[in-house]
């Protein structure tokens, strides 16, 4: 399992070295044993690699907050969505007294979503998150992060280094991280970021077609370009209707004044 990225290639090696040693896999075994791999991935079902994520949650947090200024924006992206998926995780648990715990400790992290999070400590079970119209979508689509390389390598360096790899295992499977060549986003951007409920769309999304010109049914627009032809066009529509003809005073046109020059 890797972080799922714009460009899949992004810490394939470095991510699958931090599994193995995690499933204690000697790198001369020939055959990754998947077996083994996904005992680790899912291990966190079991309370103490709850309490172990939760762990790995609070290093994350700290790591963001100790980061250079320029890059920490974009790492804090990753937080709200962690945060949302951790709960939920303990929640289907069954384990509800470590998820209030975990919710109550880490809740003030969560800046600019205290509406969200407010509703988030409503839902005790898995038939709440069905019915919660906001966090079902946290199950069923992936949280779109967009930072920068240099960010994302910083992000991804400290959760191998650490072999945080139940952090790392979430991400892959609740988050797309749309890396881009450039400058760390604008606190602006950030902001826009972080007030939808899924994050950043992706790029698709935007991938629409343009046209150049007025649209042949934009009479409004018609009106004001050429107002004589519009004028016209509404008589016409009137006689259509049954309306009587316009008079020869009607169909006057009006002088437009002009400035002389002297």
């Amino acid at each position: 399992a890797v972080v799922s990225t714009q460009s899949g290639h992004y810490g394939r090696g470095t991510t699958e070295a931090a599994l193995r040693k995690e499933a204690d896999i000697k790198d001369t075994d020939e055959v990754l044993h998947i077996d083994k791999m996904k005992e680790v991935l899912t291990s966190y079902k079991s309370r103490q690699q709850q309490e172990k994520a939760i762990v790995q949650y609070e290093a994350l947090c700290n790591f963001v907050e100790k980061s250079l200024e320029m890059y920490r924006g974009e790492l804090s992206l990753v937080i709200y969505p962690l945060f949302v998926q951790i709960y939920i995780e303990l929640v289907l648990a069954g384990q509800l007294h470590l998820a209030t715990d975990f919710y109550y400790k880490f809740k003030n992290r969560q800046e600019g979503r205290e509406e969200d999070i407010n509703e988030l400590i409503r839902i005790k079970s898995k038939e709440g998150l069905q019915i919660n119209s906001t966090f079902s979508h946290y199950r069923t689509s992936k949280y779109v992060v967009k930072m920068c390389k240099d960010s994302f390598n910083c992000l991804l360096s400290h959760l191998q280094d650490n072999l945080h790899v139940l952090l790392l295992n979430l991400i892959n499977m609740h988050l797309f991280v749309d890396v881009f060549d450039g400058l760390p986003k604008q606190p602006s951007q950030l902001a826009l970021s972080n007030s939808t409920i899924l994050g950043d769309g992706k790029r698709s999304v935007n991938e629409q077609k343009m046209y150049y010109g007025v649209h042949h049914s934009s009479t409004r627009i018609q009106a004001l370009l050429d107002p004589d032809e519009y004028e016209e066009e509404v008589e016409g529509a009137l006689l259509g209707a049954g309306s009587s003809a316009p008079t020869d005073a009607k169909r006057k046109k009006k002088k437009v004044p002009t400035a002389t020059l002297r």
